[in-house]
């Protein structure tokens, strides 16, 4: 079995709020498993609306498109007026934590620099 399942499987099991579970809090779910909250969130929800089988299963998402693009420069100049009109609401990004955290939770994906 994947490490990605069985890792669905510990936020499952733990998350358990019915008599005799865990009852674990997203935050404590996160911090023994160091995935986000998002990642609880969305494995709760897909066991809700898929059972186990949609909590651990990978499955393709169905794009449909409208339409296919004919040729590069079409695909360029769509391109860049999303990008125009997207900046152009000035959208911020709202940082989950600061740059110090990320280098403390995110320690595993730093390099190591030896002096």
């Amino acid at each position: 079995m994947p490490a990605r399942q069985i890792r669905r499987a510990y936020i499952l099991l733990k998350s358990d709020s019915n008599e005799g579970g865990p009852k674990w809090k997203y935050q404590a779910i996160c911090e023994a498993y160091d995935v986000s909250q998002l990642t609880v969130y969305n494995v709760l929800k897909k066991y809700i609306e898929g059972g186990l089988e949609g909590a651990f299963l990978r499955k393709k998402q169905d794009q449909v498109y409208e339409r296919r693009t004919p040729d590069e420069q079409t695909l360029s100049r769509e391109a860049q007026a999303w990008v125009n009109a997207r900046n152009t609401k000035v959208v911020k990004v709202d940082w989950r934590f600061s740059t110090a955290d990320a280098r403390i939770k995110l320690k595993r994906l730093y390099p190591k620099i030896h002096d």
